[in-house]
């Protein structure tokens, strides 16, 4: 049954091709970022694009993103689900492209969720350069610039002959080592478009949604998933269901024996290894002095309570052995047991 149905799914997928977007997909190089709606570059021209989401190949196959107020910058990746795109400054200067970012006349914005406000400032290359990570391409040999976010940092190095250049806030890329202080990291820019919108003149067969034929495809490829993890999750219910029966028989079986017992106790043997009353009161008993002095081979504790022997407790001997016992510890044992609790020998009966 389960081959019968993982073949089916397989002829259906095969019988119901995946139609994919009509808007073409380009690259500059292997290792770069694929470029799609609503991107298009500009050596591919197509009506499968947004204004301002213009893209360039450089000669050295860069993918090069050019906004209006603030120049080029290269690419390092494009997430189309989260509409987000990660460039960087060719010239490896990142912080003197961040003072003068200006996203003003383009289609992107910096998210709240990726930026912080950072204090960019001057300092006496001599005072921070050996103590502080400093951005070098905007320091030189007297004068180093460093950025922060701390304000207890801030507040020290005004103190210090420091001067405070301007405070922004700087988009950059989260990684795992945190938020990089030189701000050479790359810097994350935010889209948002609404699928793919129909504009006279263009879009006409721009296609990023699921179509019919998707739909149709998916939804069998979950009905084929679904079926074989419906039926594994009845049989684990049905398993763990008969576990509980079987449980609750055993129970059920426990009580019907304690009932029986209950109603009729004589059909348990009576077990009972320890010396009668009488024969107990026969074992002599001493009062323990002011001296606290115990006859006999015994110590200053009871073996059985712990506890030390203290002027006018009642303590009871075993015969033979001469081992002593706080009274009421050794009457309970010997009610139970006929030993001697610390040598095991049984004592005299007479």
């Amino acid at each position: 049954m389960k081959t019968h149905r993982i073949l089916v799914c397989n002829i259906l997928l095969f019988i119901c091709p995946i139609v994919t977007s009509t808007c073409p997909s380009y690259e500059c190089s292997t290792s770069g970022p694929a470029v799609r709606f609503p991107f298009h570059l500009q050596q591919h021209p197509t009506n499968c694009s947004h204004p301002g989401f213009q893209l360039a190949c450089t000669a050295q196959a860069f993918t090069s993103l050019s906004l209006p107020n603030s120049g080029s910058f290269y690419v390092r990746d494009i997430d189309y689900y989260h509409q987000q795109i990660v460039v960087y400054d060719p010239d490896d200067c990142t912080p003197n492209r961040l003072l003068n970012l200006n996203l003003s006349n383009s289609p992107f914005y910096i998210n709240n969720y990726y930026y912080r406000n950072y204090t960019f400032l001057s300092c006496p290359t001599d005072l921070v350069r050996s103590r502080y990570t400093t951005i070098d391409c905007l320091s030189n040999s007297t004068t180093s610039v460093l950025a922060t976010v701390s304000p207890s940092l801030l507040a020290k190095s005004v103190s210090n002959s420091c001067t405070i250049i301007t405070s922004v806030p700087i988009p950059i890329s989260y990684d795992q080592n945190g938020f990089a202080s030189d701000l050479s990291k790359d810097f994350r820019l935010t889209w948002s478009i609404s699928g793919c919108e129909t504009r006279t003149g263009g879009f006409q067969n721009c296609q990023t949604g699921p179509s019919p034929n998707d739909l149709r495809v998916f939804r069998i490829v979950v009905l084929c998933f679904s079926i074989p993890a419906v039926s594994f999750t009845v049989g684990v219910a049905m398993y763990f269901w008969f576990l509980d029966q079987r449980r609750r028989r055993s129970e059920w079986a426990l009580a019907r024996d304690a009932i029986m017992i209950s109603v009729h106790p004589s059909a348990i043997p009576t077990l009972n290894n320890g010396l009668d009353d009488s024969t107990i009161e026969s074992y002599a008993k001493m009062v323990v002095g002011e001296s606290k002095r115990i006859p006999g081979p015994n110590d200053i504790a009871c073996p059985i309570c712990l506890s030390d022997y203290c002027a006018k407790d009642t303590l009871r001997c075993i015969p033979e052995c001469q081992h002593c016992f706080h009274a009421d510890c050794v009457d309970e044992w010997l009610r139970c047991n006929s030993t001697c609790p610390v040598c095991r020998n049984s004592p005299s009966h007479a």
